[in-house]
């Protein structure tokens, strides 16, 4: 084999490995993207889950202060304990997702969560 044919293999040979390093760092790339990606969605979850828990509070302090000024016992009004049941399923769903058990949340047998 002459110099020529060997440069010409040994820059193949070279070639082919930089491309597989880079299929192999895109792989790893596309996967923390993915898990980044997961977290972000859930972090907004809890954000939105927060948000509304706050906004029927107030609406359940507002609604509360109003009846008790008008019938003394505002905990026997429907309105009221329906926001409360609303507060509390929300509640339920924030504290599953705070504490990593999302609904419909699958992992595989093996698989390593977090970092």
């Amino acid at each position: 084999m002459n110099s020529w044919e060997r440069i010409t293999k040994d820059l193949q040979k070279g070639l082919k490995e930089g491309v597989d390093a880079v299929k192999q760092g895109a792989a790893i790339i596309k996967k923390r993207a993915e898990d980044l990606s997961g977290e972000a969605q859930k972090q907004y979850k809890v954000f939105e889950l927060k948000s509304n828990v706050h906004k029927l509070t107030s609406e359940l302090g507002g609604r509360i202060y109003e009846l008790h000024s008008k019938t003394g016992d505002p905990l026997k009004n429907k309105r009221v304990q329906s926001v409360i049941s609303k507060i509390k399923k929300l509640e339920e769903k924030l504290s599953k997702l705070e504490t990593g058990k999302a609904p419909g949340k699958k992992t595989r047998p093996g698989r390593k969560t977090g970092k």
